[in-house]
């Protein structure tokens, strides 16, 4: 029997991909429902509008989402060309920066100065740093955060400001802790005289019904060998070296013995919730789990009678360094005909609001300057959710702090013993749902060539 913990994007693709090699599989899931970040509430915001607490968008080279959405059948909106209807032609993304508009021309203006420097780095460093594979370049920019290498390298500048900000709702934590490998890596993947502000990741696809249609295909394949409500509480190995893993569903508790396990659940919630002292793993696992960093973020989502934001241009995106760092229409393409739209804002760092509707008038305060009529477009609907208080994630997504790309990266995925590892940490070079998918179906892989 193989034991898969966490039924997220990660752990059911590889039980499905185990199930389908023939394997026997069980799968326990702490929360009472599957899907993991991807959380899709239906009918949040009344009139059957549907919003994501977790991800949403999907790249062009997301093959291995795209991939499982073709096979399970679902429809994958193109975004890019739901912007070419009538009221959205000619606008673009609203960038704010130091108190006034800092236009894409402008931004891509000041990057030309950068782009050499990036280029010649993003070469110093070579393809995909990991640990004990660093180059004397990437172990130096690995020493550096993301605010440092922007201050060196781009110092007083509206765009240093702009990445800085940009970078740290995209990776869920302030640029002064990441690694500025993060950026070079990302930037240095344009094509020369591009500026893709996270590379060639473009966010053209959605999902009509929500992300979490995907975890339900895949739970629908897996069946009843998924058990809900059961709480990872340690860890062992077996006079045999097998792993004995130990849950509690309310009062009861249980001990499960597995040929191998595939443990699909956050770093952040195995250093704190589970006791993995019995288990046999490394001291690098162990500073892996204990050290990785887990980002923060925080969605509120507010419903809109009409869309304000195409009267300046804007196209619903925008980002800002006064307060609000960023938001995008989550609706566009996806909303029945007639029902509001939905407007996602994106904020790195645990909520200090009171509710959704504090939250809500936090955002729309700032807003409001950049798009005249926001408020009274609001319909005083809104939620909001903050990922780093959820018991079965404590963050949103992880990240390397300086130093860590040299000293941890890589050590998440490598097999240990009898146990496995997967989810979007495992994959330091293809994260989010893509690397969720691929890191599942990679555990499954290890597993059946072990066995």
């Amino acid at each position: 029997m193989i034991v898969i913990v966490g039924a997220g994007l990660a752990g059911l693709s590889c039980a499905d991909a185990l199930l389908r090699a023939g394997y026997e599989v069980e799968v326990y899931e702490a929360s009472e429902r599957v899907g993991g970040r991807c959380w899709t509430v239906r009918d949040a915001l009344g009139d059957g509008v549907d919003v994501e607490r977790g991800a949403q968008l999907i790249d062009s080279s997301d093959s291995a989402v795209l991939g499982l959405a073709a096979e399970l059948g679902l429809d994958t909106v193109d975004l890019w060309a739901a912007q070419q209807e009538e009221s959205l032609q000619g606008t673009g993304p609203l960038l704010h920066v130091e108190g006034r508009l800092f236009s894409l021309e402008e931004a891509g203006a000041e990057y030309a100065e950068l782009e050499p420097v990036v280029r010649a780095d993003h070469l110093a460093v070579g393809a995909e740093p990991l640990r004990g594979r660093m180059t004397p370049r990437a172990l130096e920019l690995d020493a550096l955060s993301v605010a440092e290498y922007l201050d060196l390298t781009v110092p007083g500048t509206r765009l240093g400001r702009f990445l800085k900000t940009a970078y740290t709702w995209e990776l869920g934590a302030d640029a002064a802790e990441l690694s500025a490998l993060h950026l070079v890596g990302l930037l240095g993947d344009n094509e020369p005289g591009e500026f893709g502000l996270f590379g060639p990741a473009d966010a053209r696809y959605a999902l009509r019904g929500g992300t979490e249609s995907l975890v339900e295909g895949l739970a629908r394949r897996v069946g009843d060998r998924i058990r809900c409500g059961e709480v990872l509480t340690a860890l062992r190995t077996d006079s045999a070296d097998r792993p004995v893993l130990v849950f509690e569903n309310g009062s009861t508790t249980r001990e499960v013995r597995a040929e191998r396990a595939v443990l699909a659940l956050p770093f952040s919630v195995l250093a704190s919730r589970v006791d993995v002292t019995g288990a046999g793993f490394t001291a690098e696992k162990r500073r892996a789990m204990g050290e990785l960093g887990m980002g923060t973020a925080v969605r509120t989502h507010l419903g809109f009678a009409s869309r304000p934001w195409t009267s300046v241009g804007c196209n619903g995106a925008a980002v800002s360094d006064g307060g609000f760092q960023s938001c995008w229409e989550e609706t566009l393409g996806l909303a029945p005909e007639g029902s509001p739209a939905v407007m996602v804002n994106l904020r790195t760092g645990r909520s200090s609001y009171d509710g959704a509707q504090e939250a809500a008038r936090g955002f729309l305060e700032r807003f409001e300057y950049l798009v005249p009529g926001s408020t009274s477009a609001w319909t005083g609907r809104a939620v909001t959710w903050d990922w780093s208080r959820h018991p079965w994630s404590l963050g949103s997504y992880a990240f390397y702090r300086p130093g860590q790309f040299g000293s941890i990266s890589g050590a998440e995925a490598t097999p240990e013993r009898n146990w496995h590892f997967a989810g979007e940490h495992t994959s330091p070079h293809n994260s989010g749902m893509n690397g969720a998918i691929t890191s599942g179906v990679r555990a499954a892989q290890e597993v059946s060539g072990s066995i």
